[in-house]
């Protein structure tokens, strides 16, 4: 069997950054290959040939030249992906992306992390519109999907109705830890608080007025530090820290490699992750398995991940969010019983138990003729 896994033009943004679906399909792409071998390819772009190659035979990543974004992307998905599957006689495609709307003639299998075309607060009118018709294709047409929580696969059957059979919960898993920096961490000269900031239903608005209004209640005021990079930041989070008086507690770091995040991580007093929409939330598993201390929104998928190891608050309720910071800062037993709880909650995700659980599905599907 060969086995494709479709992981062109993920990278996000204007500069083309590895955010979260990207990270999805590295990690994954890394952990299939080790149990396939020979027969896994990845499917990708230039932009991220460099990437995957680290880790992957160049023989086994077929490259399409520069990413398409847009309608360019819709055309690709229709002409290009067609004839490639066909060129490499692919058996199966594993895709993080929808499939195009003809029905392709090897089996697929498609991974829908959310249904934020419903539930956006981020995407334009038309996208919204052309992502609920693709995905009903997508739909239609799959083999097989796979979502990473339970409370993606309830919106799917809410809205399109999709049958048990053929969907399947696979969680994401944590990424490797390999080498720390700690140098932006040593940079902030008092004690911080993390969250994500980049696109809109992140809700960083409600992670600023929890910390300014827990150094109300402490006498050495603490920092927020806003992780990302994009336009929202630029246009609208920036702005308002600056017209609220606030650029001495919240600070904004643009987009960091791994090893400086994971370094932030791991010296905050802990993560503030108040999303509003999240098929999964990766940042959570990732702080939790670094041992620091989270606090998530009750909304979508976050109460689900974080189970009985973190604080979970209503969202907008930024005066709670603030007293359970506060007992985090101040209360050293409820916080080391909230790391250990962390650990071990983040211990039961792994990429690799991930790709072997795709894999299963993949030889299921091939012994269907």
């Amino acid at each position: 069997m060969r086995i494709l896994l479709n992981a062109y033009s993920l990278l996000e943004g204007k500069k083309r950054l590895p955010l979260g679906n990207f990270n999805h399909a590295l990690n994954l792409s890394i952990e299939m290959y080790k149990i396939i071998g020979e027969n896994f390819f990845v499917l990708t772009d230039d932009n991220s040939f460099n990437i995957f190659s680290k880790y992957i035979p160049k023989e086994h990543i077929l490259t399409l030249g520069p990413a398409k974004i847009g309608y360019k992307k819709i055309l690709f998905k229709e002409i290009k992906l067609p004839k490639i599957l066909r060129k490499y006689k692919i058996d199966i495609i594993y895709s993080i992306d929808q499939l195009p709307f003809r029905k392709l003639k090897c089996k697929t299998i498609v991974n829908i992390a959310d249904l934020d075309h419903f539930m956006s607060v981020n995407s334009k009118i038309l996208k919204r519109i052309y992502k609920k018709i693709s995905y009903l294709r997508t739909i239609s047409i799959a083999n097989h999907i796979t979502c990473p929580s339970y409370y993606t696969l309830h919106n799917l059957q809410k809205f399109y109705g999709i049958s048990d059979k053929i969907i399947s919960v696979i969680p994401h898993g944590t990424q490797g830890i390999e080498i720390l920096s700690f140098e932006i961490a040593k940079s902030i000269n008092s004690k911080y608080w993390i969250t994500f900031g980049h696109q809109k239903h992140k809700n960083c608005e409600s992670a600023i007025g929890a910390i300014k209004s827990l150094n109300t209640k402490l006498n050495n005021p603490q920092k927020l530090v806003i992780i990302g990079e994009s336009d929202y930041i630029q246009r609208h989070l920036k702005p308002f820290v600056h017209l609220n008086n606030l650029s001495s507690i919240v600070l904004f770091t643009g987009f960091i490699e791994k090893e400086s995040l994971y370094g932030l991580i791991m010296n905050a007093e802990g993560l503030l992750y108040l999303s509003l929409s999240e098929g999964f939330g990766l940042p959570v598993i990732d702080a939790m398995k670094l041992g620091c201390p989270v606090i998530v929104s009750n909304k979508c998928a976050l109460p689900e991940i974080v189970g009985d190891a973190g604080i979970v608050c209503e969202p907008f309720d930024i005066f709670d969010i603030a007293e359970k910071m506060r007992l985090l800062t101040e209360d050293n037993s409820i916080r080391k019983t909230l790391i250990d709880a962390g650990l071990r909650r983040a211990s039961m995700f792994s990429w690799q138990k991930t790709a072997r659980e795709i894999i299963n599905i993949i030889e299921n599907l091939l012994l269907v003729k």
